[in-house]
């Protein structure tokens, strides 16, 4: 299924698809993401990309956070939530992001515009959110980090999430 609705839809194999759909994205995004991020962006920029620290200064997750439930391991603690908060947003919430809005705004504007615009678009738009909603105006880091090698990095990754996520999503219709 192409587009995510809220109506009331009591088509069972219509919700199943689209659940299927948004998880397949999800996972496709992510092995493409991480193949970037571990794999490819450390030639570009000397390192991987890691959304570990900005997930964890966006929630104000610290070394003290965690301390109460596991003295000792809290900061190993306090990575693993983060990770869990980034891989749920790459797994569930861009998909979802991308079904909700990105695809239907599409449709309904622009219907022969190519997917892999869309994907463009929305991959660019999810770069925005992270590097400047999320770093600049929740964490305080300069806006788009000025826009140094991670954050080059950072929108040629989201760039490629947003194209596999929109090829995920064509390919499922």
């Amino acid at each position: 299924m192409s587009t995510i609705t809220l109506e009331n839809n009591s088509d069972a194999g219509s919700l199943q698809s689209t659940v299927v759909t948004v998880l397949i994205a999800g996972l496709v995004s992510l092995l493409v993401w991480e193949v970037w991020a571990k794999v490819l962006a450390p030639l570009y920029m000397g390192g991987p990309l890691s959304p570990v620290g900005l997930v964890k200064s966006s929630f104000g997750i610290g070394k003290e956070t965690f301390g109460a439930l596991l003295n000792a391991k809290s900061n190993a603690v306090g990575n693993a939530v983060a990770n869990g908060i980034h891989l749920l947003t790459g797994l569930v919430a861009y998909p979802v992001g991308y079904g909700l809005v990105a695809r239907p705004l599409q449709q309904k504007l622009v219907p022969a515009l190519p997917w892999f615009v869309t994907g463009l678009v929305y991959g660019t738009a999810l770069y925005v959110f992270a590097m400047y909603i999320m770093a600049h105006l929740v964490a305080g880091f300069p806006p788009f980090f000025n826009f140094n090698g991670l954050s080059q990095a950072s929108l040629i990754g989201h760039v490629l999430v947003g194209l596999s996520i929109s090829w995920v999503f064509v390919n499922q219709e």
